[in-house]
């Protein structure tokens, strides 16, 4: 591994590492202060802000960052568009928040829509220097930034919760992270737009870009069906037990596959048209992807219901069962966003968008299954379809490289089936002969497991094992 991808790989991880423990800090304070309903309340509008925020982006940061050539023309272009679109959007809101609001019965959602929709034009004002910074690979700068953002933010917010602002703690948080990004994202990249907009300009971008905008579009809808469903079906505290588990395990793909993607990406980009490096890489980080993954998800889904308990307390407990099946379906992760993040390096953005949409007619039933049945079996049919999925994700990958559908299933398979076989038997063991002290027994079940995985990958002379220790040390 080169040293510049060794050390932007280190400052990312630095940053999400860094902002897991104090989001952890945070979330366990708030959440002590704070009932489910009220994350309910944001779940809602984080849902539709989300999918009205799809239009903002348009596919130009992926652009921006797999471009080749870039001018400040191009550039001021994107910029102004996406001032341009960010304030209609927020009109649009602002003017459905009633609507919104009188749908689920909750009257409070509608100034919480109004307020939290001020986002869009925060994050229009932030794609651009976002999107060179990544290009350039300068994430120790974003780290550091992020971190800021994230202590003066959760600082707030734990402030106002103590002083019983209920939901706009949540809320005024969200805002803080938001503005002190904006503020610091000029100040590091020191880009400012020009006064020039010509459409013409970013043809070859909006080109590339169409097409991830759509495949966005999908996703973002998609990805927020469950929310509404449940919002609308359940209740807002059903909503914020979902949620509160669903953030958890974003947490651990997060720690795992996320950073690793995020720094490989303008990696990809770079060496686009070399068949024979992409391919050696997708094997290597692949690899080393589900090794992290299904160590750390097995950790976390042995101590889930302890967790939840000592971290937010017992009215939060239901959210551990719902966290250990989605744990599990987080296997499909990281097979597909590295295939994903192959073919949108290389420019095939139609590809990547026909993927979204063989992946999300699999995954519908699931929809129709939570409606009839409840939140657990619509988990547990979300984690056929994922895997379902996986496979048309490798499929598509073939098309742009000479890789090996099999070798890539048994990958998988080897780091996945052995999480299964060692958690299932430390849970079987420790079911029939339980420690009097709970917290003694969820200790020994960790380090059993941990000596386990380990034992198992390190005997079996696992590649990912070598590649861990490379990142930094070779």
């Amino acid at each position: 591994m080169n040293t510049s991808l060794r050390t932007s790989l280190f400052w990312d991880y630095f940053n999400r590492f860094g902002n897991t423990a104090f989001s952890l800090i945070t979330s366990i304070i708030l959440a002590r202060l704070l009932t489910p309903a009220d994350y309910g309340l944001v779940g809602i509008s984080m849902a539709v802000n989300g999918i009205a925020g799809i239009f903002l982006n348009l596919g130009f940061v992926s652009a921006i960052i797999q471009a080749p050539k870039l001018d400040n023309k191009s550039l001021s272009t994107v910029f102004y568009l996406n001032i341009g679109i960010a304030f209609v959007l927020y009109l649009i809101i602002y003017s459905l928040a009633p609507w919104v609001s009188q749908y689920y019965k909750l009257e409070e959602l509608k100034n919480i829509l109004r307020v939290t929709s001020v986002s869009f034009l925060f994050n229009a004002l932030s794609i651009v220097p976002t999107a060179l910074l990544t290009k350039a690979m300068r994430f120790k700068q974003i780290a550091i930034l992020s971190l800021i953002s994230s202590i003066l933010g959760g600082f707030i917010g734990i402030l106002m919760a103590f002083k019983n602002y209920g939901v706009w703690s949540i809320v005024t948080q969200q805002l803080v992270f938001s503005s002190i990004s904006l503020i610091g994202i000029y100040f590091i990249t020191k880009w400012w737009p020009i006064l020039y907009f010509k459409i013409s300009s970013i043809k070859a971008m909006l080109s590339f870009g169409v097409y991830m905008f759509l495949s966005g579009f999908l996703e973002g809808i998609y990805s927020k069906i469950d929310i509404f469903l449940i919002a609308k079906v359940f209740s807002p505290a059903s909503l914020g037990l979902y949620t509160r588990a669903q953030g958890l395990d974003s947490t651990i793909r997060s720690l795992t596959s996320s950073s690793l993607l995020n720094v490989l990406f303008p990696t990809f980009a770079k060496i686009r048209d070399d068949k024979e490096q992409l391919v050696k890489l997708y094997y290597q980080y692949f690899e080393l992807i589900s090794f992290l993954f299904c160590f750390l998800a097995g950790i976390f889904y042995l101590i889930s219901e302890k967790l939840f308990l000592v971290m937010f307390g017992a009215q939060w407990i239901t959210s551990a069962v719902y966290f250990k099946i989605l744990v599990i379906a987080g296997f499909a992760y990281p097979l597909s966003s590295l295939s994903l993040s192959i073919i949108e390096a290389r420019g095939n953005s139609k590809n990547f968008f026909k993927v979204e949409i063989i992946k999300k007619i699999i995954g519908l039933p699931c929809y129709f299954i939570a409606y009839f049945f409840g939140i657990i079996p619509f988990l547990i049919s979300y984690v056929v379809a994922l895997f379902i999925a996986t496979i048309v994700n490798i499929k598509f990958l073939t098309f742009e490289l000479p890789i090996s559908i099999i070798k890539t299933i048994k990958v998988l398979c080897i780091y996945f089936m052995s999480l299964l076989i060692i958690v299932n038997t430390i849970e079987s063991v420790f079911y029939i002969n339980k420690f009097t002290n709970s917290y003694f027994n969820i200790c020994i079940q960790l380090a059993a497991f941990i000596v386990m995985y380990l034992g198992l990958h390190y005997k079996t002379k696992s590649k990912a094992i070598t590649s861990a220790l490379n990142l930094f040390y070779k």
